[in-house]
This record gives C-alpha cells, structure tokens and sequence, in this order.
C-alpha cells in the first residue's frame, strides 16, 4: 500500500512538475512576442501610450500559440521546432527592423516577397544599415540565444507530456483574445478608434503596428486577405459625398456626356461597380474655369523627385530650383501624401487616384492598374492627342515592376541597363539620365516626358552614397550635421539635372512652351524627425506639417505668376494638369481635384489625416485643430468633421475598386460614344488612351 502511495505521490509530483515546467515554458515564448514587439517598439516608433496596451494585450495569445505549436512533438522534435519559429520570428522582426530603417516604414503581409527583392536590391545600403544597428539586431536575436542555452540545461518542458496545461493555455489564451477584443469597445467603435483600426480593412500597415504591433497585424492582414469582403455585403450607405459650397463658375463641366451611370447600372451584377455607379451618379463635374486650356498644346515635363522636399531649396545653392519653384504656377498650400513608398507616390500622381492602402490588398495597385484601361493618365491622353510619350528612371526597370506599369500608363521606357547606363549602380545621377534622355524627345514637335528620379534616395551618408560623395564639395561649408548636408548633396544632382534641362530646352528653341512640374514620391523619411528640423530651420508638426511640400508646375513662355492657395496633395496635380492642358476628361471619374476648380478643396494624406480652410485633423490621434469659428464651417464642427471623415473614407474604397474592377474600362465598354468622340477599348486605334503595355 505504501508503495501505491509513494507512485501515486510521485506520479503527482511528475505532473505538478510538468505543469509548473510548461506554465513557465509558455511564459518565455509570451515574454519573447512582449520583448519583440516593444524592441521594435521603442526603437522605430518611439513612443509608448495608450495604444500600446492593445499590443500588450494581443502578445499573450500569440506567445502561447508559438509554444503550443511546437510542445506538440515528441521532445527532441519539439526543441528543434521551438528553436526554428523562435529564429523564424526573429528573423521576421529583424527584416521588418531593416526594412523600416531603409524604407521608413513597416511591410505588409502583401509585400512580403517585395520587402525581400527590394532588400535584396539595395544590398550595400542594407549590409550599412545592418552593421549601423548590430546593436539592435543584437537584441532582436537575444531571446534565441536564452532559449537554447536554458533548454540545454533542460530547464524548458518543450514535450507533449503537459496535456491538461496545454488545455488550459489554450483556454487562457482564448480568453485573453475575447478580452482584448471586448476591451476595442472602450473607446467606442467609431472612426479612427482601437476598434476601428482593428477591424477596418482601411486600416494601413503603420497605423496597425503603433496599435497593435507587427504580429497582430500581420496575423489581421492575412485574414483580411484570405477572408475578403464580399460584394453583397457592400453598406452604400458609406457612400459620403461633400456637396460644393461655392458658388459654381458659369462654365461647361469637366465631364463626357455620354457616360450614363444610371444606364451602366443596368449593364452589371457587381455590387461595387453598382457603388461606383452611384457615386459618380451624384458627384458633381468640376467646372472649367479661367486657366482651363493655358497650356494647351504645350509640351510636358513631369517629375517624381525621390524624396524632395521644400527646404532643400537655396537661391545661390540650387539656383534652378528656386527658379522654378518661384515661378510659373505657386501652390502656397500643397501636401505630399505619403510618409514613404515611392510606388504609391507615382500612382497617385499618374492616376489622381491613392492605391489600395487596406488590408484586402494582394499586390500594389500600380501592378494591378497596368492590366486595365487608363483612359486618363497623362501619358495615355497626350499619347492619344497626338504627342509622343516617354519615361525614364536611372533605375532597373523590374524594381516595382517599372517595366509592366509604366508602358501601360502611355510611355516608351528608358531605364538602366535598358536603354541607359550610369557610372554608379546605386544611387545613380539624376544628370547623367537627363543627359541620356533629353535628345530621344527634344527635337519632337509635341512631346511629353515622365521621370522618375532616384539621386535623392537615402541613406543621406557620404561614406555610402556615391551621389552624397559626389557633390560632398559643394556643402562642405554648410552649418547642417552630416545627414542633413548628405542629403542636400545628393539632391544637388537633381539641380544638375535640370539646369541641363534648361539650357537643352533653350538650345532647342522650346524653352517658351514647355511645361516643367516636379512633385515628390514623399516625405524625405531618411532623415530623423530633429535632422528635418534642422534642414527646414523650425520645429516642423511631426503628423501633418512635415508633409507640406512644394508642387513645381514652370512655363517659360508665362509672362507672370499665377497663385494658388487652395488646399491640394499629390491625387489633385493630374486633375489640375489635365485642366491646364485643356485635356478632355471625366472629372467625376478621377478622385483627385482640380486646384483651380469650384469645388471644396482638401489636402488628404495617406492615413486619412487631413487639412483645409477650415480644419486640420490628425488620424493617428482622432484629433481636430479648428482654424476658424465654428460659425464659418457649413453645418458646424461635428457634423461638418464626420461628413469629411465620411468622405474620405469613401473616397479611398472609390479608387481601390476602381482598380480592382478597371471600372475605366466597363465605363467605356458599356458607353455608346459617338464617332467623333472616345471609342470603346476594342474599337480604339493604336493612339488610343490605355493601349499602350496592355
């Protein structure tokens, strides 16, 4: 008897023992997700507030889904299985640590296989940032090191012997999840809230990650994904649309009057092209005004310049761009939209459209775009009015899949190794592309050209950036630190660029009707939030006052400047360009707005903060600064604020179902035109808007 109780002692002992060994197994696995998330955390945000508690929250599920993934193999299976998702996942916090220092912002779980080739791409900057922070990588790594050499002393229980704890850490983190859900209500469930921001498809990856950290984000987008909305269950009572409080300039509208939206609802069984419809239906044209058609027949310049900002600008440093940012047409109150990511920059400015920025997405809209009919972008529509088109980046043409995207836009295409060589692999001379490109357009007798630039990319290091390197000379003297002055000097090629460009167009007798407009791909996020203080010389709003920027739209032959001070960002310049150029369009089509136009006027930025004549709101914070009386804003404050929230989230589903659906392409396949204007994409010609790359 005594031996019965001494087995069953010990068995009870055992199993204590086991449970005790597992409980605190599991704990490690929740305190290395806790460790990660806040490495991150306080290394690339910097900050800790209420938000944070979200992804304290969510840590523990996941910590105990990493253990009881693994415990369930037989024991050695199960260290070496607890191991690998260990170095898997900090390989996953490593690469988004890397790819935010180099990129400014964290990848989502669309462009996993993006974040690889562009790391893979920019290898040298990557090894730099890399050895510039083995501290932290250090860190990141740190919690495998603990594991193995705690689990060689066999202080882990990483068997599947703890069958009663495993339920109960199942349950535990069950019950953790529905807490943590329960407690998104605590704040409410409307716009820009913790719930919002974790249930809301719109939802952008950094948003997501200050909320919620890297893996409930991730884990979030790939449900989205995999779980997409479907098109029955579309609420059109969303649809939101901010009715014109101006008076209406007595001109014809800016639209084709064949396209019937009422008629084209008949024609389809989509729920969203069904929305589209309706939206369009009851949105009103812009309306041509008194500098509709100054440009017309002019030829066109445009570029992307990679991260440009305003400040950069010097009368006696850069005395070309302070030419033309001082003249032609000034945009007082113009706002880059994006933090980062030089793709959705493009888009936006070539479609007047923001790319899908929610967690439905697969792959980047510009890859999505370049299958469907793109009537309005400028290299379609100056193709089909007769011009001949171009485009030209001083980079390979496969990254961001350049080389698909932009044929479809109109262009014939330039890039390195593909019509142009440079004397740098990366970055590479914004001149030396110029002096490469110029002649292929300059003798034409109506042309347009699109470049993407690339001299100012970071990272702003003399050491690494031969573009920095190369004018190092020209800044030496300037009271700025090393990042700042490295900035400047890499951007000093894009100086180059177009003072080559001038005197080509000069030379070429077409310095009097040629059109320059320079825009940046977005904020300059190389450099640190006190570095861009310092270039601009005063404190700059971190959420909203940093995206500020400078629209350069010259014209030789203008006799005097022309002001704009409306609120406008980057979706508005195709629109207020295809008015200028006396293009006919769509209006109600394109969700951008022409600055010139009647209509209410907006800067919009991509995480739906925005600003205007009468508010300026910060999404990240769900707040509103008023900057006039409440007397002055239609409807007043509330009402007023919800309408233009309202708003703008309808207008970013708008642009991601026109791509999802090439809506352009249903619109005029299911229009009766007349022969004198636009045909159908089948029946057009080769000069044709939307033929080229398809």
């Amino acid at each position: 008897m005594k031996n019965v109780d001494a087995k069953a002692s010990a068995a009870s002992k055992r199993r204590s023992e086991i449970s005790y060994s597992a409980a605190y197994t599991a704990a490690f696995f929740v305190l290395f997700v806790i460790y990660e998330e806040m490495l991150l955390h306080s290394a690339l945000i910097s900050r800790f507030d209420v938000k944070s508690v979200f992804m304290l929250l969510f840590c523990f599920p996941l910590g105990i889904a990493i253990y009881l993934a693994s415990s369930i193999m037989p024991k050695k299976l199960a260290d070496a299985l607890g191991m690998l998702l260990l170095l898997f996942f900090a390989v996953l916090f490593g690469s988004q640590f890397i790819y935010h220092k180099i990129f400014g912002g964290f990848f989502s779980v669309s462009q996993i296989s993006m974040g690889g080739t562009a790391i893979a791409n920019f290898f040298k900057e990557t090894a730099y940032t890399v050895y510039e922070n083995l501290g932290w990588i250090a860190l990141i790594f740190l919690p495998c090191i603990v594991f193995a050499v705690l689990d060689h002393f066999g202080i882990f229980n990483m068997n599947g012997d703890a069958h009663g704890s495993r339920v109960i850490l199942l349950c535990l983190a069950v019950i953790i999840t529905l807490a943590s859900v329960v407690a998104l209500h605590i704040d409410g469930t409307g716009y820009f809230t913790p719930y919002d921001y974790y249930y809301s498809s719109q939802t952008g990856t950094d948003e997501s990650v200050e909320y919620f950290g890297v893996l409930t984000t991730m884990r979030l987008e790939l449900t989205h994904m995999l779980l997409h909305v479907d098109e029955d269950e579309i609420d059109y009572n969303t649809v939101a649309v901010i009715q014109n409080i101006r008076d209406a300039v007595d001109f014809s509208p800016n639209e084709i009057e064949a396209i019937d939206f009422a008629a084209l609802n008949k024609k389809t069984a989509s729920s969203r092209i069904g929305y589209l419809n309706s939206y369009f239906m009851n949105k009103a044209p812009t309306i041509k005004n008194q500098y509709t058609g100054i440009f017309e027949g002019y030829n066109l310049i445009m570029l992307c310049a990679e991260s440009f900002s305003p400040y950069l600008i010097d009368k006696d440093r850069t005395p070309t761009l302070y030419k033309l940012s001082n003249e032609g047409i000034i945009f007082s109150n113009y706002y880059n939209s994006y933090p980062n990511t030089t793709t959705n920059g493009e888009y936006s400015l070539q479609m007047g459209l923001f790319p899908d920025l929610s967690r439905n997405k697969y792959d980047a809209s510009f890859v999505y775009a370049a299958d469907n009919y793109l009537p309005f972008c400028l290299g379609n529509m100056f193709r089909a009015a007769g011009a001949n088109t171009y485009a030209f980046h001083n980079y390979i043409g496969s990254y961001f899949n350049r080389s698909i995207t932009h044929p479809a836009l109109g262009y014939t295409c330039k890039f390195m190794d593909d019509g142009m060589t440079f004397t740098t692999e990366w970055p590479t001379s914004d001149l030396e592309m110029m002096e490469q490109s110029v002649g292929d357009y300059i003798n034409d007798d109506w042309f347009h050209a699109y470049y993407m630039t690339f001299s100012g990319h970071y990272k702003y290091n003399f050491a690494i950036n031969p573009m920095s390197a190369r004018n190092k000379d020209l800044v030496r003297d300037l009271d700025y630190s090393e990042p700042v002055k490295a900035y400047i000097a890499c951007n000093m090629e894009l100086e180059k660029a177009l003072e080559y460009l001038i005197e080509q167009l000069k030379q070429a007798g077409k310095y009097e009707n040629t059109v320059i407009v320079l825009a940046g791909d977005h904020y300059p996020y190389g450099l640190t939030e006190q570095e861009y203080n310092e270039l601009a010389g005063t404190k700059i709003d971190p959420a909203i006052g940093k995206f500020k920027s400078t629209l350069i739209c010259w014209c030789g032959g203008l006799e005097n400047n022309i002001y704009c001070d409306e609120y406008c960002c980057t979706i508005d310049v195709l629109p207020t360009l295809l008015n200028l150029f006396g293009m006919e369009y769509d209006s109600r089509l394109i969700v951008g707005v022409d600055a010139f136009s009647n209509s209410d006027h907006t800067a919009i930025l991509a995480n739906q903060s925005f600003i205007n004549q009468y508010v300026r709101f910060d999404a990240g914070t769900n707040k509103a600064i008023w900057l006039v009386d409440e007397s002055k804003v239609p409807g007043g404050y509330n009402r007023y604020l919800s309408n233009m929230i309202n708003s703008i989230k309808t207008k970013m589903t708008v642009c991601t179902y026109i791509v999802d659906k090439d809506y352009y392409r249903f619109v005029y396949d299911n229009t009766d035109f007349s022969a004198a204007q636009n045909e159908t994409p089948e029946e057009a010609s080769d000069d044709a808007p939307g033929d080229e790359g398809q």
